[in-house]
């Protein structure tokens, strides 16, 4: 009997069952979460690598946060970048080493001296190093430069700039503010420059604001040559005497002062303790001195530089202690013979002027790499909140592709000019240049006039001459010897013609790039009111627009069917080229006047140029009218009619105009994935496919693997069953085939570091983000120049540099490419130009291989021989400008010249005769000119030679002795007393006249500035430069520009509303009174959106008038009158000002064409009998979010009274201008206080800064708000030493830029470009970018692993159906 088999199979307990389910459900999770990780593994954030130096590698500060930025060298300057390329241009670099010799050999040399400055050297922010580099790379549309050095007891760097970035906020297009720490301070430019990185984080990573240092040692200022020097008011009266100047004996580069026992000399030294003054030793101490070792009896306050009358303070030794006297100083000043006091300006006022030339002349140094335009500001004005458009507008329709050299957006002094870039090296070039000889908005008119040829300088010889024949008085510094009527006539031959024939400006149009809007005539037939003119309405931007009372339409006369259209009222637009419209707005009405629309109009447009045909495309009737769609072909023109006749009149605001291309510009990207756009030609395809099959292969094949893994070690792991087991090894393969094939690197990616993204530009692009572009360097950039060697020809390393490194090089070129060939010897080489062995005169003749060489000859040696002894006569052969232009021709002329000239054997032996071959290496590459350089290498030669210099015609011929004329005539005028600089022999040109040799110099450095300016016309902006007169003639330039209209001055604010206002009433020159407002202001409020003064309660412990302390910070009505000076009023606004004179006598202010509310108390200068005395600001609306608070305290300066028409004359600065807290703080408060207990109306405060003097400015730190403020208080734990005067309180919450974005939004309707959100800028902008790449990096990644798992798991399935029926192997028994 068979017995069937058993099953073998056990019975399956609930245990092995739980067990069965527990595995696969936790191999499945397990498998979700590697997945999960697999997908987030190549994004998360690694520990950086450590690097062995930060500073060097450049990463220093961003691995810093900007709190900790207290050490000074993170911000300063990159050593040994100020540099040369030269060996000798460092020689001797501090100060008070020998001034080192720089030779020039080159026209590079010779162009400007500010291209042997690194620019990117100066920069303090973006902090030096390569991530900084990388952010100050970005090339701006406009940059704003402004100054700033320390003030005594006020600051209003903080709130300017400010103010500045809140109204750029909304501009689209990339701008940046430059600032100039230019105070010699250190610590305080370190302290500063680190206070700006801490409160604008934000803008400085931006690339939005830079910072600039330029040290001391890069400025060449210097004491005005004195002849001596009366001191007064020591006890020694030895001490109080006349000091006599000797010019051969200086320390630290300067000149000493000397009496019989005492010398006055300048200490420089530098160690344990730094000495920058004057000072008084004993003659018996001269060779300690001169050692370095400074020895005092007597000593100056320190880092005062010049001698002036009105420094006083000096110190004394009584003893072993020094004695401070407020009477000892410096008595008087006697100039050297021939010098000036310009303008009737002291020594410290000169030096103080001459500073703020060279400030602004590195400070536009640094500029001319940063943006297209360049406006120049100072660091306390106060832009209108639609600043930032204003610009842009008149910009685009005054300026753009016009020949204008300034464009002038403010009437005080030097704010408000505006730069195309490409000319600041050669405005920067004049201010360092001539920086002693005229302010910077003096001197800004002379480069002005020298370039255009509708100057006035020219005029200066006419006049002279009109005025001498009328028997008017004359200027002293041109003296006419051909109108002497006593005086012999010198000259032989007749003078030749002058060329006075400039460069057309035509040629060299500015701002040709940058016109968001096609370019169009506006024209109406409406008379527009007062200057709101056709074209302020298009382009878009101009606050103004066009308005008019004209509304009145005449109705169709139906006899007459040739009607003119003239008859109709309409607004037109003429467009310069045909555009492809697609996209129309029309914004009406003004701020006040919003019922000023067209109530029937209709919108026409025109296909033909005579725009005689219009077809109708839009009926108008509201204030906003917005048409969008396309035509049929290209615009011509476009009319907007008024069909009916109304009442109110017409604001046309603005008009914008989008073209098809410029809507193509501005459409957001539709690609998802890099991959669609990272190439052309089916690349991106290419790429995306070989991506997708790689994946799903790696996921094929770790699906089979996995199985053949199960198949092998299935024993092993049988208790994970199959399903486990293969999902283990699965995950294993797909790791490591996707990390080692597709997964993104860090190394190598942006993921490591923003700045290190390569593809931030491409993504940028993608976005349509504008991403700075590194500009073009001016012609002749150091960066562009090859580097030149030395005399050794071996090419130096680049070293430190100062200020004598930068002197013109027509001032020290190199005698090696400067020939002398006889007959005499070499005066530079023999030393023969000493002042002993100097002439009366010199006589210089530039000649060319296109004249007779026997003719030049002759003329030569009869003007030496003429001159008997008293007279220079140099020979200059111009290497170019020959009608036959070979270089043989040439030599043989010049060899011919030296031939002749040198058979005159005595004037060989006198030296009376100098034969010139200048270096072609020294003259510029055509099509520049070369004459000019002729002439000043001509006058430096002779300049040492001889007291006075003139150049003559090269066949010029004199009479005999003309030189014992000439000088008997200047012995006249100086015996006279007369301050002559020229004598004229000829009315016009720049030949035969007579110059004093201490000022060919400036002439020849004005002829290397302007090469391309004919000599004849720059000769007269020379006279201006130099010569002491109340006003230069070139200053009549800013004149006529207000009142006419000019191509090469354009004036922004005679027919439109001024932009800006000058609120600093504190200069940086003590005694200087400052100009508070334009005149448009004293009539006109001032607005202000920086501040939104959220409700809240104003109280104090203070005795005064809380009423009027709660009307000075929201303006609400005083419970009681007010004491307007001579009388009471309601409230201030009613008070009577005269421009504001009236509103300063009692309880209120005047400032921004308003009369507000002060609060007075006198309680400050008690002990606080409390602990404390305070005033305080409570929400109304609970806490905030603070950004900034500023205060302004103390009195003001009192506006002029221009009722009588004369508004030129300073305002004065009141009694009380010093009224305020000298030791105070400002507290934060949060929380709310006891009920029940009296007093400040918050639990807790922190403190946020110190308060003292008339301004204070507090900005949060790092561009984030202070949170949670319910309390702001100004709290003083002490008695003050003057009372108080309260003029300011205002705040500004997060609320206000909120509020500020959401009427812009509510103004300008659709996607607008001229009202498009500011656009990302610098390390923000890059940011973005890089953000948006790493989400599709992401997602791609995201997508490849999901198809990667997808064909793992067909992989699974099918090796699971190849499991199930594959013969097993028996097991054995």
């Amino acid at each position: 009997m068979r017995v069937a088999p058993q099953d073998r199979r056990a019975p399956v307990s609930k245990d092995d069952s739980r067990r069965s389910f527990f595995w696969p459900a936790a191999t499945a999770l397990a498998l979700l979460l590697n997945l999960f990780c697999l997908a987030q593994w190549p994004f998360l954030e690694r520990p950086r690598k450590e690097h062995p130096n930060l500073e060097e590698a450049g990463q220093g500060w961003s691995l810093i946060q900007a709190t900790e930025l207290s050490e000074a060298k993170l911000l300063r300057p990159r050593q040994n970048a100020l540099s040369a390329d030269c060996q000798s241009s460092a020689e001797g670099a501090s100060e008070g080493a020998a001034a080192p010799k720089v030779e020039f050999s080159t026209w590079a040399d010779l162009e400007n001296p500010l291209f042997r400055l690194d620019a990117s050297s100066l920069r303090l922010l973006p902090p030096p190093g390569p991530e900084g580099d990388k952010i100050a790379e970005g090339r701006r549309w406009i940059t704003f430069g402004l100054s700033s050095i320390k003030r005594p007891k006020t600051s209003y760097l903080g709130i300017t700039l400010s103010r500045l970035f809140d109204v750029m906020e909304l501009e689209a297009e990339p701008t940046a503010v430059l600032v100039h720490l230019a105070d010699f301070n250190e610590a305080w430019v370190q302290e500063e420059a680190t206070w700006l990185l801490n409160v604008f984080t934000d803008q400085v990573h931006e690339g939005r604001l830079h910072a600039i240092h330029a040290p001391q040692s890069l400025y060449p200022l210097k004491q005005v040559p004195l002849s001596g020097v009366t001191l007064q008011g020591f006890h020694d009266p030895a001490v109080n005497a006349r000091f006599a100047c000797q010019s051969e004996r200086q320390l630290a580069g300067r000149p000493t002062y000397w009496t019989e026992t005492h010398f006055l000399y300048w200490c420089l030294t530098s160690g344990s303790m730094d000495h920058r003054r004057w000072g008084i030793a004993e003659v018996a101490e001269w060779e300690e001195v001169k050692q370095g070792n400074c020895k005092f009896w007597v000593k100056a306050p320190t880092d005062v530089d010049v001698l002036d009358p009105r420094v006083t303070g000096w110190e004394e030794r009584s003893g072993e202690k020094w004695v401070i006297s407020d009477t000892a100083g410096v008595a008087s000043v006697d100039l050297q013979e021939g010098e000036t006091a310009k303008f009737g300006d002291g020594p410290q006022r000169q030096w103080w002027r001459s500073k703020q030339n060279l400030d602004y002349a590195f400070l536009m140094w640094y500029a001319a790499n940063v943006s297209e335009y360049y406006m120049q500001l100072e660091d306390d004005v106060q832009p209108v909140p639609h600043f930032a458009a204003g610009v842009r507008s008149y910009i685009e329709r005054s300026l753009l592709a016009e020949p204008w050299l300034m464009a002038s957006f403010s009437s005080m002094g030097f704010i408000g000019k505006l730069f195309n870039a490409t000319r600041l090296p050669q405005l920067a070039q004049v201010l360092l240049t001539f920086n002693t000889e005229s302010p910077c908005d003096w001197l800004v008119w002379e480069w002005i006039d020298a370039i255009s040829d509708k100057g006035f300088s020219g005029d200066t010889p006419g006049e002279v001459e009109e005025k001498l024949k009328l028997g008017k008085e004359v200027r002293q510094d041109l003296q006419l010897y051909y109108m002497a009527p006593d005086m012999p006539k010198l000259f032989l031959t007749e003078p030749a013609t002058k060329d006075v024939t400039k460069p057309s400006l035509l040629s060299k149009l500015n701002g040709q790039r940058g016109a968001k809007h096609p370019v169009a005539f506006a024209f109406s037939s409406m008379d527009p009111y007062r200057w709101y003119t056709e074209d302020k309405a298009y382009p878009p931007g101009d606050p103004m627009g066009f308005w008019t009372s004209d509304t009145e339409v005449p109705p169709p006369d139906p006899t007459n069917s040739k009607q003119h259209s003239d008859a109709f009222k309409y607004f037109q637009l003429m467009f310069k080229r045909p555009v492809d419209v697609v996209r129309i707005e029309i914004h009406q009405g003004r701020p006040g006047h919003e019922d000023d629309y067209m109530r029937e109009a209709k919108l026409k447009v025109g296909f033909e140029r005579s725009c005689k045909t219009m077809d109708t495309i839009l009926e108008m009737s509201k204030p906003l009218e917005v048409w969008e769609g396309s035509l049929p072909q290209e615009v011509e023109c476009l009319r907007i009619y008024l069909t009916k006749s109304q009442q109110q009149w017409i604001a046309i605001r603005d008009i914008v105009i989008v073209t098809r291309e410029r809507q193509a510009l501005f459409s957001p990207s539709t690609s998802a994935l890099p991959i669609a756009t990272e190439a052309k030609g089916g690349t991106a395809a290419h790429s995306a496919i070989l991506h997708a099959l790689t994946a799903a292969g790696i996921g094929l094949l770790a699906g089979t693997t996995a199985w053949l893994a199960v198949w092998q070690t299935r024993e092993r792991w049988e208790r994970l069953g199959g399903f486990g087991c293969w999902a283990s090894c699965f995950a294993v393969v797909l790791d490591i085939g996707l990390m080692q094939t597709l997964a993104p690197m860090q190394e190598d990616s942006a993921l490591q570091h923003p700045m290190a993204f390569a593809g931030a530009d491409k993504a940028a692009s993608e976005k349509k983000v504008m991403l700075p572009q590194k500009p073009p360097l001016p012609p002749g950039h150091l960066s562009e120049l090859p580097r030149k060697p030395c005399g050794s020809g071996v090419l130096q390393p680049r070293l430190q540099i100062d200020w004598r490194a930068m002197t013109p090089g027509i001032a020290a070129v190199h005698p090696d490419q400067l020939h002398h060939l006889g007959p005499g010897s070499d005066p530079r080489s023999t030393g023969s130009s000493s002042s002993s062995q100097r002439k009366f005169m010199s006589v210089g003749i530039v000649a060319d291989a296109s004249m007779d060489a026997n003719s030049v000859a002759e003329a030569a040696l009869q003007l030496a021989r003429s001159g008997r002894g008293k007279a220079i006569v140099a020979v200059l052969v111009s290497p170019r400008d020959s009608s036959k232009g070979g270089k043989t021709d040439r030599a043989s002329f010049v060899e011919k010249l030296r031939t002749i000239l040198g058979s005159a054997a005595d004037l060989s032996e006198a030296s009376l005769l100098h034969l010139l071959e200048p270096s072609e290496n020294l003259y510029p590459p055509p099509p520049l000119k070369t004459k000019n350089i002729d002439i000043a290498m001509l006058s430096m030669f002779l300049a040492p030679l001889a007291h006075n210099f003139m150049q003559v015609e090269p066949l010029c011929s004199m009479v005999q002795d003309y030189a014992d004329s000439i000088r008997t005539y200047t012995e006249q005028l100086d015996n006279s007393h007369t301050p002559w600089i020229v004598v004229q022999f000829t009315k016009d040109g720049y030949l035969r006249k007579l110059i004093r040799s201490r000022l060919v110099h400036r002439w020849a450095e004005l002829l290397v500035i302007f090469p391309d300016i004919p000599a004849d016309a720059l000769f007269w902006n020379f006279v201006d430069i130099v010569g002491d007169v109340p006003v230069p003639k070139a200053l009549y330039i800013g004149t006529v520009a207000e009142r006419h209209q000019r191509f090469d001055v354009k004036v922004q604010y005679v027919m439109s509303e001024p932009l800006l206002e000058h609120l600093g009433d504190m200069s940086s020159l003590q005694g200087k009174v400052q100009r508070v407002q334009e005149r448009f202001f004293k009539d006109h409020v001032l607005s202000d959106n920086l501040f939104d003064n959220p409700p809240g309660i104003m109280r104090t412990s203070l005795r005064g008038r809380e009423d009027m302390l709660q009307s000075m910070y929201d303006g609400s009505p005083p419970q009681a009158s007010v004491n307007c000076g001579n009388m009471s009023a309601k409230t201030c606004g009613e008070c009577p000002y005269f421009d504001g004179a009236g509103c300063t006598r009692g309880e209120c202010s005047w400032g921004g064409g308003l009369c507000t509310s002060t609060f007075n108390t006198e309680q400050v200068l008690d002990e606080p009998s409390s602990g404390e005395a305070w005033i305080e600001l409570v929400f109304d609306d609970g806490p905030k979010d603070v950004e900034i608070v500023n205060l302004r305290m103390g009195g003001q300066l009192v506006p002029i009274d221009c009722k009588d028409g004369d508004c030129s004359q300073a305002e004065k600065p009141d009694a009380n201008m010093d009224h305020a807290l000298d030791d105070a703080e400002l507290l934060f408060g949060h929380g709310v206080a006891d009920t029940n207990k009296k007093g400040v109306g918050c639990a807790r405060y922190v403190r946020m800064r110190h308060v003292s003097g008339r301004e204070v400015f507090w900005r949060t730190a790092s561009s984030r708000p202070a949170k949670g403020v319910r309390c702001i208080m100004v709290s003083a734990q002490r008695a003050q030493r003057r009372p108080l005067i309260f003029r300011h309180f205002q705040v500004r919450s997060t609320d206000a830029g909120k509020r500020r974005v959401a009427s812009k939004a509510l103004d300008h309707v659709g996607p607008s470009p001229s009202v498009a959100r500011r656009a990302p800028q610098g390390l923000r902008a890059q940011q973005l970018a890089i953000s948006d790449t790493q989400q599709v990096q992401r997602l791609t990644w995201f997508l490849v692993v999901s198809l990667a798992c997808v064909s793992g798991a067909f992989g699974g399935v099918f090796g699971a159906l190849f499991d199930t029926v594959r013969p097993r192997r028996k097991r054995r028994q």
